[in-house]
């Protein structure tokens, strides 16, 4: 009722194509703060009241805020929390044996159940921050928000002060450029795996450096993770692009992840809208090949294309 608290930190996007970005993330971000930190409503401590704890026995927000510490007074919130976040890393161990014997039902299931506790378990910073939640305080949400941001733009800082670029960052995430010669090869096309398993030396040298460029990718986000994960606040390798693309806007990008899995990544386009047409859709993925792999002409062309053949009535 007084007004929208403070929400996470969105780092500018620099516009253009990024070769090999490793994309680290916190760990449930919002519930390891609430866990680490003791936020709940039963430990909040009222500036008014009248014995307030001793001098060390509270954990002190960015915004002043004040709460007990676990070992004095337990919160209810962090204690459901601790409990969903064990049921979810449960579900997770269970994806990956189910993988091992490639059975893709329980595969399906344990994903969807580690999905919706990961939605229960951000849900409640939902309750903290909204007014109409019986148990809240505008100190407990904007103290999430403010220890997620203290966090994010500390792992922005270090690695900037170690020489690495960061080129965008969003709540959780953070976009970091990898030190890959610049001359490695992003995209390697099925012809050029094909020709190298037939002999082809050009084509075996290409894909040679495609994978020494990959792999050095993954040992520099799996170190950084390693390097800046701490306590309430445990850093991940969540993926690795061998492109990142943005024209400039926040909350808008597409990339080609080739670590763990290989995919197309779209964040904030139409394609990810359910109300967009098939037409569409089409059009926009195949714009975004043609943008990550750097062929700006035949991206112009095929766009100029699709709409002709939509003025004509052709479509």
């Amino acid at each position: 009722k007084e007004g929208q608290i403070t929400g996470g930190y969105v780092h500018d996007v620099e516009a253009g194509l990024h070769p090999w970005i490793a994309v680290l993330d916190f760990k449930s971000m919002y519930p390891s703060i609430m866990i680490g930190h003791n936020i709940c409503y039963t430990t909040r401590i009222d500036p008014a009241q009248p014995s307030p704890p001793g001098e060390g026995r509270f954990h002190t927000s960015p915004i002043d805020s004040k709460f007990r510490l676990a070992e004095d007074r337990k919160g209810m919130v962090p204690l459901l929390l601790e409990d969903l976040m064990q049921q979810r890393d449960e579900h997770k161990a269970a994806i990956k044996a189910a993988q091992s014997v490639q059975d893709a039902s329980a595969e399906a299931f344990h994903d969807a159940m580690q999905y919706a506790v990961k939605i229960l378990m951000n849900s409640f910073y939902g309750v903290f921050a909204s007014g109409f939640y019986r148990f809240t305080h505008r100190d407990l949400g904007s103290s999430i928000t403010a220890w997620a941001r203290q966090n994010i733009k500390g792992i922005i800082s270090a690695v900037e002060d170690e020489g690495h670029g960061v080129v965008y960052s969003d709540t959780d995430s953070i976009f970091v450029r990898s030190p890959v010669s610049g001359n490695a090869p992003r995209l390697v096309s099925e012809e050029e795996i094909a020709r190298a398993n037939d002999g082809d030396e050009e084509a075996a040298a290409t894909l040679e450096a495609y994978e020494a460029a990959k792999q050095s990718m993954v040992d520099f986000g799996q170190a950084l993770a390693s390097k800046y994960s701490r306590d309430s606040a445990v850093l991940e390798f969540e993926k690795g692009l061998s492109v990142f693309f943005s024209h400039g806007a926040k909350k808008r990008y597409i990339g080609q992840v080739v670590w763990p899995s290989n995919e197309m990544l779209v964040r904030g386009y139409e394609t990810q809208r359910t109300d967009s047409f098939n037409y569409l859709t089409t059009t926009m993925k195949e714009i975004f090949r043609y943008a990550l792999a750097d062929r700006g002409d035949d991206l112009v062309a095929y766009a100029k294309k699709r709409v002709e053949s939509l003025r004509n009535g052709e479509v």
